[in-house]
């Protein structure tokens, strides 16, 4: 809509004004439809509604409204909404007067200049509600790393250079802070604090140019004051977060015609994100949460985040404390730990409640998979063992496969697990005992047969499962049962990565105690989905002693340097930090709200089965063209294949499972909105074209109705 505003001004002086008009219109309308949704679904945005937006653009173009200005010739216009927007640190021509002069939707007032007193902030204030009596200041965007100030536009920009840009860009934001956000609170209307900053708040002052030394400096403030305050309002209606532009969207907006106007239009989207995705977040335009193109990532999807980048791992990221925590550790990266083995390992043992020779800390959970098999290959070879096999739980995720090969299995077999959902007739229901019982029985029979004189070495299980989402309540009971038949020749690797998404139930705590006990079971746990640490591949197993040093014993330093001392900083703060349990309790509440927001929208579609899950995924059951069609058009789900319910024989009808990944609010809607699509095209497609009659009228003469 920016880019389009722009266009008509450059066009309204020339001869195609009528084509610039509808320019605007049309894509204006395509920026409405889009956003349309995400603002009347949430209350938080109920202030920033577009009152009167289309009905504006319908009547054809004007010139945008002058906003509050500095000055004594400063002009006012009633805004289309009562909730104002302060925005701050825009001085100079630049994204942040285009930002504020963009929407024709909110009152946008920019402040120019410095405010360095608490008296002249009450000046600006008093002034601003002057002009626009009774309005709500209900936003506050703060420009204060973006842009060259004066001093850097006239060739110096050195530290000592730029004290008036030291107060337009931090203490302004401060100022303003300290007399706008207790105001904020009283008035129990949603409100947002939004800044921005470039990456250079991530640069090192060795590569600061002269007249980049402020805006460097005062980015990296404005990062750490926006987390500070997002932590101070925790739970309040005051939504603060920050969006970081990257030099090169900065660069291609001033190098194309209505580029920065573009960029302006993607922060104004940022104020439209839910609060419970951004609050205390610095989002990265650019890299990833904003921008052009849309999905969000999940495991085993070639999926594209809104920027184009590659999106991934827990929506809300990691919490405070690790994030603070990884910075202050990155200090001491030159530093090797204390006698080979860093005291994190005996802190992470206390905060997960097991002994510390119980666990081995491995590259993420995909590495202590490979070294589990790698463990039972070297048993079996010790038994003489013709040859090292794995038994899967089938269906699984896609990379099961490669890793237990990786750890030396030379052929993978699966054993499916039924419909845990349906009955022989197809009947939606809890059927999981009966499903159960046949995949256990199966799988004891192949490990524990008389006729098998080769079991397999290993056994690979997924609990809670991936992709069907189910937890067996008696899964513990079940292996424990197993184990004991299974003569110590078989170990048993149990998948428990997404056990953090589930409430820990008696018969987990049975097989906690069956892997500290026996010699015959690995759960293999990872901190990179409800602790947000993917990136630091952290995973670990969890076993008894005598598998714990097994598995130490195949790595560098039989494991005490094997993990980099800042990741494990990581995983301290993301588990004993003073916000790790509220953090946890807003990932946790966050995927079981979207999760029912995303099924509702995909039942009311049409698709017959909907399956919930406690995990950040679920399972819906509809035609396979479809399903493939909106897989091709970036749909954020994964078709399997699932053994039908006991009793319902071969299935050959044109339906599939898939697995829905929950990702973000806009991911969702647009994983909904590929599958509605590709839904009425199969429906089209099924259909007999108007031309031809339909076959079954023709014959019901002869057969009858």
């Amino acid at each position: 809509l920016a880019a389009a505003v722009a266009a008509a001004v450059a066009a309204a002086a020339g001869p195609s004004v009528p084509r610039a008009r509808a320019s605007v219109r049309r894509r204006a309308s395509i920026v409405l439809r889009r956003a349309a949704s995400q603002w009347r679904s949430s209350p938080l945005l109920w202030p920033l509604r577009p009152r009167g937006a289309a009905a504006n653009l319908d009547a054809g173009w004007r010139a945008p409204p002058v906003r509050l200005r500095a000055g004594p010739d400063a002009a006012l216009e009633a805004p289309l909404n009562d909730g104002l927007v302060l925005v701050t640190g825009a001085s100079g021509p630049g994204l942040g007067l285009l930002f504020a002069e963009f929407p024709d939707a909110t009152a946008a007032v920019p402040l120019q200049g410095a405010l360095g007193s608490a008296a002249e902030v009450d000046a600006a204030l008093a002034e601003v509600q002057r002009l626009y009596p009774g309005r709500p200041i209900v936003g506050l965007a703060h420009f204060g790393g973006c842009g060259p100030s004066a001093a850097a536009a006239a060739g110096t920009g050195g530290l000592a250079d730029e004290p008036a840009a030291l107060d337009e860009r931090l203490r302004s934001l401060t100022l303003l802070c300290s007399r706008l956000v207790p105001t904020m609170r009283a008035s129990g209307l949603p409100c947002r604090v939004l800044t921005v900053s470039t990456e250079r708040a991530l640069a090192s002052p060795s590569s600061w140019a002269p007249r980049e030394a402020m805006r460097s400096l005062s980015s990296g403030f404005v990062e750490q004051y926006t987390e500070a305050l997002a932590e101070e309002l925790v739970g309040s209606n005051v939504t603060v977060f920050g969006v970081r532009v990257s030099e090169d969207v900065l660069a291609a907006a001033a190098a194309s015609a209505g580029g920065t106007g573009a960029v302006a239009e993607r922060l104004w989207d940022a104020l439209s994100l839910p609060a419970a995705e951004v609050h205390g977040r610095v989002v990265a335009l650019g890299d990833c949460g904003l921008g052009e193109g849309g999905g969000s990532s999940s495991s085993g999807g070639p999926k594209k985040g809104p920027s184009g980048g590659p999106r991934g791992g827990i929506v809300l990221g990691a919490s405070i404390d690790t994030r603070w925590a990884l910075r202050a550790a990155a200090g001491r990266a030159a530093e090797y730990p204390a006698d080979a083995r860093p005291k994190a390992y005996a802190e992470l043992a206390a905060a997960l409640g097991v002994p510390e020779d119980g666990l081995v800390w491995c590259h993420g959970a995909s590495d202590v998979i490979i070294r589990v098999t790698a463990v039972a290959a070297a048993r079996g070879a010790r038994r003489g063992a013709a040859r090292c096999w794995a038994l899967q739980q089938g269906p699984t995720w896609p990379n099961a496969e490669g890793l237990l090969r990786s750890g030396g299995a030379s052929s993978v077999v699966s054993i499916e697990y039924p419909e845990p959902w349906l009955s022989a007739v197809g009947e939606a229901g809890d059927h999981s005992e009966a499903a159960a019982a046949h995949f256990w029985e199966r799988l004891e029979r192949e490990v524990c047969s008389p006729a098998t004189a080769d079991p397999p070495s290993v056994v690979y299980l997924v609990h809670p499962h991936f992709p069907t989402g189910h937890k067996d309540p008696r899964f513990a009971e079940r292996l424990q049962a197993l184990v004991g038949k299974a003569d110590g020749r078989t170990l048993f690797a149990v998948d428990q990565t997404y056990l953090n998404f589930t409430p820990r139930t008696e018969d987990d705590a049975l097989l906690q105690r069956l892997a500290s006990e026996s010699e015959s079971v690995a759960l293999v746990r990872s901190l990179s989905k409800v602790e947000g640490l993917a990136a630091l591949r952290l995973g670990y197993a969890l076993a008894n002693p005598a598998i714990a040093r097994e598995l130490a014993g195949g790595l560098p330093f039989s494991g005490g340097l094997y993990i980099s001392e800042v990741a494990l900083a990581g995983a301290v703060a993301a588990l004993c930090g003073r916000g790790a349990g509220r953090h946890r309790e807003a990932v946790l509440s966050f995927y079981a709200t979207e999760q029912r927001r995303f099924s509702a929208d995909l039942a009311a579609l049409g698709v017959r089965f909907v399956v919930p899950s406690l995990c950040p995924y679920f399972c819906i059951r509809a035609s396979r063209g479809a399903l493939d069609r909106a897989v091709r058009a970036g749909a954020a789900i994964q078709c399997f294949g699932c053994v039908p319910a006991l009793g319902q024989g071969v299935r050959e009808d044109s339906e599939c499972w898939a697995v829905c990944l929950v990702a973000d609010k806009a991911a969702n809607d647009e994983t909904v909105e590929a599958l509605r699509v590709a839904l009425e095209e199969e429906s089209q497609k099924s259909q007999f074209p108007s031309w031809m009659p339909n076959p079954m009228e023709l014959v019901r003469p002869f057969v009858g109705s």
